[in-house]
C-alpha cells in the first residue's frame, strides 16, 4: 500500500471509532440512528468530524520526510509523529505515544511513551517509557523505563529500571534480565580460490 491508501484506511477507520463512541449522545435517547440520519444537523456533525481527523492524518512530505499527527506512513527517508499505529522508514521512525503499534526502520525505531507491539531498528529500537513487546535491532534494543517482552540484538540489549522478560544476544539467551551487553559475532567470509599455475583466480 502506498501512503494515500494507508491515509484513507487510517482516516476512516478513526473517524468511525469515533461515531462508534459517541452515537448514542448524538441521537438521543428518543431517536435511532435512520431518524438522526434525516437531520442536515446530524449529517454535518459527521462531516465535520470526519474533516478533523483527516486533517490530524494527513502525512505531509516533506523533501521525502514525512510528519503526521496521528497518521500511519511509509517513508524513504524519515517518519516523526505524535501517535502512530503503524510506522515503515527506510531510515528513522520515530513517535511520541506509541500503542499496539508497528515501528520498522532501517535506521533507528524510537518511541518516547507507550505500548509497542513490534519494534525494529537497524541501529536501535528504543522506548523511553513503556512496555514493548518485541525489540530487535542489529545494534542496541533499549528501554530506559518499563518492561519489555523480548530484547532481540546483535549487539547489545538494556533495560533501565524496570526488566525484560527475555534478552536475547549473540550465543546468549537471558531471562528477567536487567541489564546484557554482548558483542556481535565475528563474520568470517571464506573466499573460494583455484590456483592453477601458482596463478590465483
Amino acid at each position: 500500500m502506498n501512503n494515500f491508501d494507508i491515509f484513507v484506511l487510517t482516516a476512516v477507520m478513526y473517524w468511525l471509532i469515533w461515531c462508534a463512541f459517541t452515537i448514542d449522545r448524538d441521537t438521543g435517547s428518543d431517536k435511532t440512528f435512520a431518524k438522526s440520519f434525516k437531520s442536515f444537523s446530524f449529517i454535518a456533525k459527521l462531516c465535520i468530524r470526519f474533516v478533523i481527523v483527516a486533517l490530524l492524518c494527513v502525512p505531509f512530505n516533506y523533501n521525502g520526510n514525512v510528519i503526521t499527527v496521528i497518521g500511519n506512513a511509509k517513508s524513504d527517508k524519515n517518519i516523526f509523529s505524535f501517535w502512530s499505529m503503524y510506522q515503515n522508514a527506510k531510515l528513522n521512525a520515530v513517535t511520541v505515544i506509541s500503542t499496539l503499534s508497528y515501528q520498522k526502520s532501517d535506521g533507528d525505531s524510537a518511541s518516547v511513551i507507550g505500548f509497542p507491539l513490534y519494534q525494529e531498528g537497524h541501529r536501535l529500537a528504543f522506548t523511553t517509557f513503556g512496555f514493548p513487546l518485541y525489540q530487535k535491532s542489529d545494534v542496541s534494543a533499549a528501554l530506559l523505563v518499563g518492561i519489555a517482552g523480548v530484547q532481540k540484538s546483535e549487539g547489545e540489549t538494556f533495560t533501565g529500571l524496570g526488566f525484560a522478560f527475555k534478552q536475547i544476544i549473540p550465543d546468549d539467551e537471558k531471562y528477567f534480565g536487567i541489564f546484557q551487553f554482548g558483542e556481535p559475532v565475528e563474520k568470517i567470509t571464506i573466499t573460494p580460490s583455484v590456483i592453477v599455475d601458482d596463478i590465483n583466480y
